[in-house]
């Protein structure tokens, strides 16, 4: 209890520290002020559980897509890039406070179900290495990976943690857990194309946040901190081809500060465009329902600015570029980007509700929504459209069906959905 208490008091104060810092940023802007701000806040993550979804995000976000670039971008004298990354810790900062105050349903107890948990691990097993096999089994198609992949991974993340909530070991909860990284690196060497690191990256993340928010199995934000160059460096590799620093700690992962900075100073200059930002709006949340249903459906403005800004000659028609979740706004509605950043935070926030309260006692859908963030954080609206729902709604529809069969004929008891997830103490 002592320690809980001393790491609370220590991250007020790192708190207190970095929105001196940004205070000062927003007087005195200057590249050095920056590297003191990104300083204070990995001090911060230390600090921050890996149970807690958001803080996760947060934390894996601001390491790999902010942080580590930043300070490339600073290097080697390109661009100062404190602004952004006090907006990103403002942003993450709101999302997980308004999130506490919003994270309280009541779910059904599990004590009764106690004789199933075998069999619920057994499943999970089935389920995860099926979402390997079935996707080389069924024909080619829009759907393949959806229903071959997405559902029973969907699946397995339901049945882990209810055998998880019914009472797992650490030791059978690492084995497990490495066994659905394994089934992970044997699904991308069998079907990985390439591209979507970030989503290669969602699928790993998810179910190490999903154990710790049960058990603590001794991940920490530290070592993701301490891994972060091997993993840009893999990335780079996949990538390019070959690994060069600049493209190791800038290149796919920093892109987006770069246009983010080239939108910035253009932003004063540019005539707010409601329409568009309703229509990025629309996509990150119906981004995944066919264009054959939806013959006006909006193209993404990381597709579109290549035809509007660069200009499409010298790349394929498919070629699109990360806008960051600050470009975006920059690129739509020019100083009035706040507002949308601020619309887009009260969005989020309220669909998370929703999620929580359709969830039926699982935090697995909470947990695909938050780190799923990583894709809206990097690319913007229409990314995280295109990817996120494919992976929450088999989540939530499974679980709803698991949920609803363990709840039938059993007493209900109140007990905070997000108990665990909005957990941010840790032994």
């Amino acid at each position: 209890m002592q320690t809980v208490k001393s790491r609370f008091r220590l991250e007020n104060s790192m708190s207190f520290v970095i929105y001196f810092i940004i205070g000062l940023l927003v007087l005195f802007e200057h590249p050095s002020i920056t590297v003191y701000l990104i300083l204070a806040q990995l001090i911060r993550i230390l600090l921050w559980p890996l149970s807690n979804s958001l803080l996760a995000v947060g934390g894996i976000s601001f390491i790999y897509l902010f942080a580590l670039p930043s300070l490339a971008l600073n290097h080697f004298g390109m661009i100062d890039t404190g602004p952004y990354v006090a907006m990103y810790i403002i942003f993450i900062d709101t999302m997980r406070f308004c999130s506490l105050l919003l994270d309280r349903v009541n779910f059904p107890a599990l004590k009764s179900m106690q004789s199933q948990k075998g069999y619920d691990w057994i499943v999970m097993i089935a389920l995860i290495a099926l979402a390997c096999i079935l996707p080389s089994i069924l024909p080619e198609g829009d759907f393949r990976m959806i229903i071959g992949f997405m559902f029973p991974f969907g699946g397995a993340l339901i049945f882990l943690e209810k055998t998880l909530m019914l009472g797992m070991t650490r030791l059978l909860a690492i084995l497990t857990l490495l066994f659905f990284i394994a089934m992970i690196g044997v699904f991308i060497s069998l079907y990985w194309s390439g591209y979507g690191r970030l989503v290669v990256g969602t699928y790993a993340v998810i179910p190490m946040v999903l154990v710790m928010s049960k058990l603590d199995i001794g991940l920490r934000l530290w070592q993701a901190t301490l891994g972060a160059p091997v993993a840009l460096a893999l990335a780079a590799q996949s990538r390019y081809g070959f690994i060069e620093i600049e493209k190791v700690f800038i290149g796919s992962a920093g892109h987006h500060l770069i246009i983010t900075e080239e939108l910035d100073w253009r932003s004063l200059n540019v005539t707010p465009d409601w329409s568009e930002f309703w229509a990025q709006f629309s996509l990150m949340f119906l981004n995944w329902f066919p264009r054959s249903l939806w013959e006006l459906k909006p193209l993404g403005v990381g597709l579109t600015a290549v035809d509007d800004w660069y200009g499409r000659a010298g790349f394929p028609d498919s070629f699109t570029i990360s806008m960051g979740m600050f470009g975006e706004t920059f690129y739509t509605l020019g100083e009035y980007a706040i507002i949308g950043n601020i619309i887009i935070v009260v969005a989020l926030l309220l669909t998370r509700k929703v999620i929580g309260s359709l969830s039926r006692g699982f935090t697995a859908p909470i947990i695909c929504f938050d780190i799923s963030l990583l894709s809206y954080i990097w690319g913007g609206a229409a990314t995280f459209g295109s990817r996120a729902w494919f992976l929450i709604f088999p989540v939530l529809i499974i679980g709803f069906f698991v949920g609803r069969f363990r709840s039938h004929g059993r007493d209900r008891s109140p007990v905070s959905l997000l108990q665990n997830v909005n957990e941010v103490s840790m032994s």
